[in-house]
């Protein structure tokens, strides 16, 4: 059974203010590469949470690591056994630095079956102190990947501490 493709999605936010956010404005927003982590609902972040606890950021010690996929969630925050194009995903250990404190998120690559299949890293965001990479790929539950960061980290901490 298919959904409608004239509908659109809306998200009924439960802040005080009982926000009605549609789910191509939030899209809207992620292209611009605006925050979107309050759009998000907690009840699927929760729930990740509940399941794998917080995942461990290695990032100070290395920028590439060999690592599995915890949990993917598809562009719509859904959580979903695999992804072919747009999501998130939850890696077991991550060298991606989630943006915070005014330094921007990694971006790289994840690489599958030794790397004959890449997936792009676009940004990489804190959910309930969890890293969650956005993605642009194949990707499945359970894969064994090594996960890349891409350039050079240190232009980005520069900018970090200035502002500061």
């Amino acid at each position: 059974r298919q959904l409608n493709k004239k509908l659109e999605t809306v998200f009924l936010m439960s802040d005080p203010n009982n926000q009605v956010i549609s789910s191509n404005f939030v899209k809207e927003i992620a292209k611009l590469n605006g925050k979107i982590d309050h759009f998000v609902t907690r009840s699927t972040i929760k729930s990740l949470k509940e399941k794998f606890g917080e995942n461990s950021f290695v990032g100070y010690e290395k920028t590439a690591n060999k690592t599995k996929v915890l949990a993917l969630l598809d562009e719509n925050f859904k959580e979903v056994s695999s992804i072919d194009g747009k999501g998130w995903v939850m890696l077991e250990e991550t060298p991606f630095y989630a943006e915070s404190g005014g330094q921007t998120g990694d971006h790289g690559v994840i690489c599958t079956g030794d790397c004959v299949m890449s997936v792009q890293v676009k940004d990489t965001r804190k959910f309930l102190d969890m890293n969650l990479s956005e993605v642009e790929g194949k990707l499945s539950v359970n894969d064994k990947v090594e996960a890349v960061v891409a350039g050079d980290r240190s232009e980005i901490e520069k900018h970090h501490t200035a502002t500061h």
